[in-house]
């Protein structure tokens, strides 16, 4: 590769950055390329997938960042909405689902965070307006819908 080549990886980034081109290869890879998803269900996602686990002893970092994500609203699906992401390798890696996996654990747990916290201080305040699944789980069933 040249000195001052661009990077592959910069490219294809670059590349699948519209969402006519994301939800072309989405519509032909999971629905035999009917169009199921529509450009104006897409949207940006942040990419940075890093989160910190904190354990009673010890606490781990997780640093990790996508190549491309898009969250699909879901109309009158019952679902909400669903993670969409394209990871470019030159190489094979065999551990890519684990990678994978981790990177939805990451952005779910970042979720999740942010919903508990905003309880917490709800409760704090009085504010008791969950129920009591909710309040155990620190999420309202609501929470899994964008």
């Amino acid at each position: 590769m040249a000195k001052n080549a661009p990077k592959p990886d910069t490219i294809l980034k670059k590349y699948w950055n519209g969402t006519e081109r994301f939800e072309d290869i989405f519509n032909a890879v999971l629905y035999d390329g009917d169009t199921v998803i529509h450009p104006q269900e897409l949207a940006p996602d942040d990419t940075e997938s890093s989160t910190v686990l904190e354990y009673p002893n010890f606490t781990e970092s997780l640093d990790a960042s996508r190549d491309k994500i898009k969250i699909h609203k879901k109309p009158d699906s019952g679902v909400g909405y669903e993670l969409l992401g394209l990871e470019f390798q030159e190489y094979i890696s065999y551990v890519m689902p684990l990678r994978i996996m981790g990177y939805d654990y990451s952005v779910y747990h970042r979720l999740y965070k942010g919903n508990a916290e905003k309880y917490s201080e709800k409760e704090h305040r009085g504010e008791n307006n969950l129920t009591r699944d909710e309040w155990l789980s620190r999420m309202k069933k609501t929470d899994l819908y964008l």
